[in-house]
């Protein structure tokens, strides 16, 4: 069974025009919120491999936690994943090699959301404050995910673990 953690980038600073959308960092309350859900993400799970998007804001988010990965947890900056689809980011997830077992990857929404909702099926209503009613910045899906291959990844339900957002954790 793998286990896939979906994390969104942290609250960015507001665009102003100044920076390409791209090129936006976080905001003092990212750098908070990021900081906060962190240790929970390195209490939880043994992370093998990180995908995370390239742009400012998601490598900022990373940035809280890349302290605290286990030893040889590989990181690689996707340029594929900016402002990706669902369907985009199930095709990266479908070609990595099986040996990695637990997954994070810190995208952005619509698509982190929306492939959140195809995974986790009917249980988005059911998760405490409501997967289904929003993905907010710094949030994290954890899921066990029951293909054996990840090559065999499909937009399949898997088994909701967690659904946590920086305002559940203790300041």
């Amino acid at each position: 069974m793998f286990e896939l953690l979906l994390w969104r980038h942290a609250k960015a600073e507001a665009a102003d025009g100044r920076l390409a959308d791209f090129e936006r960092g976080l905001a003092a309350r990212g750098r908070s919120d990021a900081a906060r859900m962190a240790p929970w993400i390195a209490q939880r799970a043994a992370l093998e491999l990180v995908l995370c998007s390239s742009a400012r804001r998601t490598r900022e988010t990373l940035a809280a936690l890349s302290d605290r990965l286990p030893r040889g947890c590989e990181l690689r900056f996707e340029r594929g994943l900016y402002l990706a689809p669902a369907e985009q980011i199930a095709d990266l997830l479908r070609a990595l090699p099986d040996a990695r077992r637990c997954v994070l990857v810190i995208g952005h929404n619509p698509g982190l959301h929306e492939l959140a909702l195809a995974l986790v099926g009917e249980a988005a209503g059911r998760a405490e404050g409501g997967i289904a009613e929003g993905f907010p910045t710094a949030a994290l899906v954890r899921l066990r995910m029951r293909a054996e291959r990840w090559s065999d990844f499909d937009l399949e339900p898997g088994e909701l673990a967690d659904f946590v957002r920086p305002r559940d954790l203790s300041p």
